[in-house]
């Protein structure tokens, strides 16, 4: 993926360059988003830009097949790689996308392209928008569990994946002729991530110490919210629909929703600052810079507690359900030596909202190589 910005691929395109003067105020939203680059897997001199006809959905739908499964094997290879293991220790996969939903799913093409078991255990994930990629870690976590419970080994490959610039044009189309306002054109990126959850039953020499541990999860249907997040489906392909009052709705359920997480934790019982919010540093994403000021105030967050996850929306904006799982990266290489600390902090709550409206999150510990008992990333 290279970053481009918005205004370098409107200034080289005269219909990109009419429909920006067609509506300032998305311009004003795009340039007031904060976002310094918006990463694409289309170039800017790719022909969709220029086409006089849209892209239908059959169109983004090959181009998600193209573009996507190159991605995340990209990632996922990574992964696995750093881990230590082999394909053939994999015995789950977790797949999660919300722009793209045919059918067989990525999930199968990216088991055959990495050479996966044909037995491997799979499990797709869809509609759950920026909240994925927690989700996925939850049900990751679950079945990894469930087989210590069996007392079996299990590694689980956890990928991401999201295009949303496939449906720029479209949305582009709907600014010029429909006068509608672009929310989605200056804060979302595409991306794809990739990790490796273990249970650590008979665990393999080359397979290297865990980052963090999970301890917890928690998700949530926020009451009385249908309607103020969707991501609905047209000719067209997806069309986002995320109404400005998310960040107030959301930002009064985050307290309660945190004391109950980390209450839910037993490993957390003894210690006294565990409902603190400002003890522990925040992987989130929310809709937009804003939307993080919000859920700084409702928490009583100071500067440093989201200077992760504001780094990484400034970077690239949100990349859907690979955004936490980006910013958990980005924090584990913050850390001094092997320690993975992130602002002197050895706990994160990762958490992201997602269509319905939903509230994922979870409490991770930064690992320590004396202890293997939790599944960890």
């Amino acid at each position: 993926m290279v970053p481009r910005s918005f205004s370098e691929i409107s200034s080289r395109n005269s219909y990109l360059a009419t429909v920006v003067i067609l509506l300032p105020k998305t311009m004003n939203l795009i340039e007031g988003s904060g976002v310094r680059h918006l990463c694409s897997v289309l170039p800017v001199d790719d022909p969709i830009w220029f086409q006089q006809t849209l892209p239908t959905i059959t169109d983004t739908d090959a181009l998600f097949k193209e573009h996507a499964i190159s991605l995340v094997s990209r990632a996922a290879k990574s992964a696995i790689a750093e881990w230590g293991g082999s394909m053939q220790d994999i015995t789950h996969i977790v797949a999660v996308t919300c722009t793209n939903t045919a059918n067989p799913g990525f999930d199968i093409t990216i088991c055959s392209t990495l050479g996966l078991r044909p037995t491997v255990h799979r499990t797709l994930l869809h509609g759950l928008g920026c909240a994925g990629g927690v989700s996925a870690l939850r049900i990751a976590h679950d079945l990894l569990a469930g087989a210590a419970l069996q007392g079996l080994p299990a590694r689980a490959l956890v990928v991401s994946c999201d295009l949303p610039t496939l449906f720029a044009r479209a949305e582009l189309h709907r600014i010029n002729v429909d006068q509608e306002v672009g929310f989605g054109l200056g804060r979302f990126s595409d991306g794809a991530s990739a990790l490796v959850l273990t249970n650590w039953i008979r665990t393999q020499v080359l397979e290297r110490a865990p980052i963090w541990n999970l301890l917890g999860f928690r998700s949530v249907i926020i009451n009385e919210s249908e309607g103020y997040s969707e991501l609905n489906v047209g000719p067209l392909g997806f069309k986002p629909n995320i109404s400005t009052f998310i960040p107030r709705l959301v930002s009064t359920e985050l307290f309660s929703n945190f004391t109950a997480l980390v209450n839910s934790v037993p490993s957390l019982h003894t210690d006294p600052a565990r409902e603190l919010p400002n003890s522990y540093n925040w992987a989130s994403d929310f809709p937009g810079r804003a939307s993080l000021k919000y859920a700084q105030g409702a928490l009583d967050l100071r500067k440093s507690n989201l200077f992760h996850s504001h780094a990484v929306y400034r970077s690239r904006g949100s990349t859907i359900s690979s955004s936490v799982l980006n910013i958990l990266d980005f924090m584990r290489h913050q850390g001094n030596g092997t320690e993975h600390s992130a602002n002197g902090r050895d706990r994160v709550i990762a958490l992201a909202i997602g269509p319905g409206v939903i509230l994922e999150m979870a409490v991770l510990h930064k690992a320590s190589t004396k202890s293997m008992r939790y599944a960890a990333l």
